[in-house]
């Protein structure tokens, strides 16, 4: 067979177009020192993990299968609401699991025996408390930034003061810190709103005001069971940054709104007290599938959930921290593989 069985096609103005993530090209060397550009290396190896096998060929909004027959990926996929693998299930209950969102998991054995070496133990999370705590009082589930450290074990543990817009239309965190809100964060955790930025400048600025750690509040509802992780690149953020859902933010608003210059009563504990699995995996230590609600069409089903942690080669979209490596402790692709037969 001379004719090629994988084909891929990357953008080769990125970067050098305004309306073609301006700024941002591909990095092509082999060092990972991509820096704020897009390592090339990784995305290729993405793509070529699809090409190999790494995907349904089964239509997950109908849930019909391929010409009738299912594809060895079906057979290792298991809906938990159902307790059914795909090969088993109906139609109607295909197209169902694959907008689960945490209700999608691989039964491999070769992935789920290395995944306590690869995901980190302990769903990342915020519990808030304090006297004026309010309707905010509780632990939610929070979204880890690509940059910056990863929440520990040990938790981290602050008084929470917002940050306000200095400029009218700039964005909350947009600009270095004046005296005011320097004054709100230095030694406590900083709450910004997302937009108009990058997160990655709003968090900065915030270290470098003294925070000792960032919420940033989403500003779209999202239909999922954990906010998906904060995408972009900061080499210098030693703080860690969160994503809260918005239902989640609009309650911490209200409890801030209380509060002098220096104090609002509201504390958080940063840490991995969000339940007692690995990250990316179910309670049974089983991988999660990225399976959103709605369906999206070209990622769901096919990859990683995006909530796995470390961050994983083949989930729906790529990580500053991805190395090239495919295999434990730093990846479960080519466990994956061995699943499926190669």
């Amino acid at each position: 067979m001379n004719t090629p069985q994988i084909n891929a096609n990357f953008n080769s103005n990125l970067g050098l177009n305004a309306n073609c993530l301006p700024g941002r090209t591909f990095y092509l060397g082999l060092d990972g020192q991509h820096g704020t550009n897009i390592d090339f290396i990784p995305v290729l190896l993405h793509e070529m993990g699809h090409g190999l096998g790494f995907q349904t060929f089964s239509n997950g909004q109908t849930g019909a299968l391929n010409g009738g027959i299912p594809s060895i990926w079906d057979r290792y996929l298991l809906g938990t609401v159902t307790n059914k693998l795909w090969i088993d299930m109906t139609n109607a209950e295909r197209a169902a699991s694959a907008i689960s969102r945490d209700g999608l998991v691989w039964t491999g054995a070769n992935v789920n025996a290395a995944l306590p070496s690869v995901l980190t133990f302990g769903l990342a999370s915020a519990t808030f408390s304090g006297p004026a705590a309010g309707d905010s009082a509780g632990t939610v589930r929070v979204g880890e930034a690509d940059f910056g450290p990863a929440l520990g074990t040990s938790p981290i543990f602050g008084q929470v003061m917002p940050v306000v817009e200095q400029i009218a239309g700039t964005g909350e965190g947009c600009q270095p810190f004046n005296t005011l809100n320097t004054l709100a964060v230095a030694g406590k955790v900083a709450f910004i709103n997302l937009g108009v930025c990058a997160t990655a400048i709003k968090a900065k600025n915030a270290q470098d005001a003294g925070a000792i750690a960032v919420l940033i509040g989403d500003t779209v509802a999202e239909n999922a069971v954990q906010p998906i992780p904060l995408g972009g690149w900061e080499p210098a953020q030693t703080v860690p940054v969160v994503r809260l859902f918005l239902s989640d933010a609009n309650k911490l608003k209200t409890s801030l709104l209380k509060r002098s210059r220096t104090a609002s009563g509201v504390f958080v504990n940063l840490g991995r007290n969000g339940g007692a699995q690995y990250a990316g995996a179910d309670p049974q230590g089983r991988a999660l599938m990225f399976a959103p609600n709605p369906f999206q069409g070209g990622s769901s089903v096919s990859h990683f959930d995006r909530t796995m942690f470390r961050n994983q080669l083949m989930e729906p979209a790529i990580s500053n921290d991805l190395g090239i490596s495919v295999i434990p402790p730093q990846d479960l692709t080519f466990r994956l593989f061995q699943d499926i037969g190669w």
